[in-house]
């Protein structure tokens, strides 16, 4: 009767689970959607943040390491990597186990035995158990094959999180490879629409009184039309200043992590400088080899191949472990109810050595081949190296072809000035001369953009970010250095990078871009300009002279009442 009520209990539970699922009402996926996307569009509004003032290069550097969409994922992968080696080497503790047992039985469990001799009646009924039992036991088991496996599967999952650290710095390095190149894009472009646009007005000017003229029949037709057309063709190319620009500018926002519509505009450039002197080829192509992030993965997923042969090997072996535990009886017909229990147990799963024989074989093509794609990898490095070398060579010809030409058009522009107010010239001609004069300059900038593109370019062949940098100097007052954040993308060459046991995705990011840093450039490179210096380095200006003899006496006036302190307090303060 009880039996049959338990079943009519359950088949009403389950009937009632099933009826709750079939009316849940469906999930509006448009609605769903439409609430996900204005969520994503809020947070990407909130945490754009960039500064009021004109950006440097080092300022876009720094805020793509903060917003950069793609790094972030990038990091949420490596904590999640983390975790996965973490949960792997919990795996090589013993297992402790504990039972309880509170047993009732309506019967008791009375028995007799048979005597296999005949004529020997039988004994009388007997137990050795009561109806109500109740017992514990709390035991640890260490299985030495378990064991290694988790310690094989704990250093892979390692192994990945390291990769996913080369990954994360590839990325970092080819984001800023990106963000020069279309710096230098939308540095040219800005600086031809300024210098053009001073002349755009000028242009439409005479463009209307030739055609004036050229109506009236005051102006040879042949010559006003050919006028005509050479000031028709420089207002299409200030338009495409302005295409540019404004392409660039968009690729410079994305690189960065901005939503559309966040405006931000780029600090002028005071000095152009190319002081920087390159190794000798065959160092450089050294320091590829021992920097690219691609080569230390390739190495990194043959290691991870090497430890999948070793777990096969493994498997191969009898499982033996080791238990040890206390158990407790409440059975009155026990004469111990409690007592301890130790021994060995072994096991071997014989079917299983050829799957495992199998699994080696595979592990150890597996990394063969990784280490013949390490090979096929360094080849292809030494090759974008020395194209990198020759591309960086043909723009630095073409820089100082471009830096002859636009003094040669300096001096022009100067004689036609001087024609123009002795009266040998026009307005016309001047206009021409200034015009021709500005996109001289314009290509100029345009070649300086397209040399430090293909330096960075080298670096980036090189996997050193910033290892070789001009000394460019930026009108904004806040760009004599580098920010800290802008060297994340620099790996650890001379040192091995240890883990923090830390938690929380701050920590995460910190991590990654310490694990990132790059080390003091002297030890790596003979050149003056790879020795750390920072890539925006500004010139003393007489204002900031002026502050600062104004600070040295402000601060000579407050070390005045400091007589009574101690020396070392002294020291301290003035540091």
């Amino acid at each position: 009767m009880k039996r049959q009520r338990l079943l009519s209990l359950c088949s009403l539970i389950a009937a009632t689970a099933l009826t709750a699922c079939s009316v849940a009402p469906p999930i509006d996926w448009c609605e769903t959607r439409r609430c996900t996307a204005m969520a994503d569009k809020q947070c990407l509004y909130t945490r754009a943040s960039v500064p009021d003032h004109p950006l440097t290069l080092a300022d876009i550097y720094e805020i793509a390491n903060q917003l950069n969409l793609h790094l972030m994922a990038k990091q949420r992968e490596f904590a999640l990597q983390r975790d996965l080696s973490t949960r792997e080497a919990l795996g090589m503790l013993p297992s402790v186990r504990g039972t309880f047992t509170d047993l009732r039985r309506s019967k008791n469990t009375a028995s007799f035995s048979e005597s296999l001799q005949t004529g020997v009646p039988p004994a009388p009924l007997s137990i050795s158990s009561e109806t109500h039992q109740q017992r514990w036991d709390i035991s640890a088991v260490w299985n030495y094959l378990d064991f290694g496996l988790a310690y094989y599967r704990s250093r892979q999952e390692y192994t990945k999180a390291l990769a996913v650290q080369e990954e994360y710095c590839r990325q970092v390095q080819n984001l800023y490879n990106d963000i020069a190149r279309e710096y230098w894009k939308a540095m040219a472009a800005k600086v031809a629409m300024d210098k053009s646009e001073a002349l755009l007005q000028r242009a439409r000017d005479q463009r209307a009184a030739v055609s004036r003229q050229r109506e009236e029949q005051a102006f040879p037709l042949i010559q006003g039309l050919s006028t005509e057309s050479f000031l028709v063709q420089f207002q299409g190319r200030f338009h495409r200043y302005e295409r540019d620009y404004h392409s660039a500018m968009a690729e410079l926002g994305l690189l960065m992590g901005l939503p559309p519509g966040v405006e931000f505009t780029l600090a002028p450039i005071a000095d152009f400088a190319t002081d920087v002197e390159l190794d000798d080829l065959a160092v450089i192509e050294e320091l590829a080899l021992g920097s690219r992030p691609e080569l230390y993965r390739s190495d990194l997923e043959e290691q991870v191949h090497r430890d999948d042969a070793r777990s096969a090997a493994l498997r191969m072996l009898p499982g033996a472990e080791l238990y040890a535990g206390q158990f407790y009886d409440q059975n009155r017909f026990l004469l111990h109810n409690y007592w301890l229990e130790a021994g060995v147990r072994a096991s071997w799963n014989l079917i299983d050595m050829i799957n495992a024989d199998s699994d080696k074989g595979l592990a150890q093509c597996r990394a063969a081949l990784a280490s013949d794609n390490g090979l096929i990898m360094s080849v292809a490095i030494l090759s974008q190296v020395n194209l990198a070398w020759n591309i960086y060579h043909d723009n630095l010809d073409n820089y100082n072809d471009s830096s002859d030409l636009a003094r040669v058009h300096s001096d022009l522009l100067k004689a036609a000035k001087r024609e123009k107010a002795l009266g040998k010239l026009n307005d016309i001609d001047l206009l021409k001369y200034e015009i021709e004069g500005l996109q001289v300059e314009v290509e100029h900038i345009r070649a300086y953009g397209d040399l430090q593109a293909s330096l960075e370019q080298l670096n980036n062949a090189m996997g050193r970010p910033f290892h070789y940098r001009q000394s460019i100097v930026w009108e904004s007052a806040d760009s004599s250095e580098t920010p800290e954040r802008v060297t994340a993308a620099v790996r650890y060459t001379e040192e091995e990078s240890t883990v923090a046991d830390t938690e929380g995705e701050d920590v995460v990011e910190q991590w990654m871009t310490d694990l990132c840093r790059p080390e003091d450039a002297t030890t790596e490179s003979s050149t003056e300009t790879s020795d750390g210096t920072e890539a925006t380095e500004a010139t003393e200006t007489s204002a900031s002279e002026e502050t600062t003899e104004e600070n040295v006496e402000a601060t000579a006036g407050a070390t005045e009442p400091k007589t009574d302190a101690s020396e070392e307090e002294i020291e301290i303060w003035m540091l």
